[in-house]
């Protein structure tokens, strides 16, 4: 005989699928790679230094751990994790896995690339100078080319030549940019709010005649940030939160120069594993 049917309050009643559920929450990730370039008359590096931080603004709803995977992560030396990172994670399984701050932007790491690597870094910004001297005159003309990406803040310092009579004049090209000089530091200092592609910086500036001529042009230091380029190699591969929901997940680069040097003892991270 066919079994009876079970009672009413037994049914099985089967749950139509959940769709895909969609979250608010978001996870703002920005990778900030710090340059300290002093370049010479010709536009060439005399000293780089490169520093990469790591930095994660959340909006969780639900407090949970989450997990980052970077690429390259061979490429990393004197590598450093805020308290809110697993150290035992990142040892063992190399995933920087981390407890969200919601009030606060947490830098997850800061790290430096192998010399090795270091050494044939090209920042995403070309800075090409011309000083001139000649009939008691040094004529200037400094410029910027970005090869991608956009720049931002770009700040541009040199000194005047011992030799000058009175403050030079600038002029520079029609983008929203400015150039001072300081009587007192007797530098000339070129800022540029955002620069897209190309902008150019001329002046002139008379010497003593008696002076002897300047063998050649000075020292430029350099400032900027570079947004949406990655300089180094080592990139963000990929992000998940514990839980169902996943958040919206957001990456920004930024390669900005800066002028102070940190000194680095060299401490190379083994390698991943292969899979």
């Amino acid at each position: 005989p066919a079994p009876a049917p079970p009672p009413a309050s037994a049914a099985v009643t089967e749950t139509p699928r959940a769709r895909p559920k969609t979250s608010s929450e978001l996870i703002l990730l920005e990778m900030i790679e710090d340059f300290d370039m002093d370049l010479n008359h010709k536009g060439e590096l005399v000293s780089c230094d490169l520093e990469c931080h790591i930095t994660a603004e959340t909006q969780l709803t639900q407090a949970r751990p989450v997990d980052m995977w970077l690429e390259k992560l061979f490429l990393l030396e004197e590598c450093k994790l805020h308290p809110r990172v697993d150290q035992q994670a990142f040892k063992s399984d190399q995933v920087f896995r981390f407890l969200p701050d919601t009030k606060h932007v947490v830098e997850l790491c800061n790290f430096k690339v192998l010399r090795s690597v270091k050494e044939n870094l090209q920042p995403p910004l070309r800075v090409t100078p011309l000083f001139l001297f000649e009939d008691g005159i040094c004529r200037i003309e400094v410029v910027v080319t970005m090869s991608e990406g956009h720049a931002e803040d770009v700040d541009i310092t040199f000194p005047m030549p011992d030799a000058m009579m009175a403050a030079p004049r600038l002029a520079c090209s029609d983008d929203p940019s400015t150039a001072v000089y300081g009587s007192t530091t007797r530098l000339c200092r070129w800022q540029i709010p955002r620069l897209e592609r190309r902008a150019t910086l001329r002046g002139t500036v008379a010497l003593h005649p008696m002076a002897p001529v300047p063998a050649g042009g000075p020292v430029l230091k350099l400032k900027f940030e570079a947004v949406g380029v990655c300089v180094c190699g080592v990139t963000v591969a990929a992000v998940e939160a514990h839980g169902e929901v996943q958040p919206r997940i957001v990456l920004r680069h930024v390669v900005r120069s800066v002028d102070s040097t940190v000194a680095s003892r060299l401490a190379r991270t083994a390698p991943p594993a292969p899979a």
